[in-house]
């Protein structure tokens, strides 16, 4: 059960990165080309 949960908690995080990875990627793309 323990390690179910870490592997939950390891795909949240890598989703959360992801997500922050692409919003940080796109706002910095139309900064650097407005």
């Amino acid at each position: 059960m323990n390690n179910q949960l870490k592997n939950w908690n390891i795909w949240y995080i890598l989703l959360a990165v992801a997500l922050v990875v692409q919003i940080a990627f796109y706002y910095f793309f139309t900064k650097f080309w407005a």
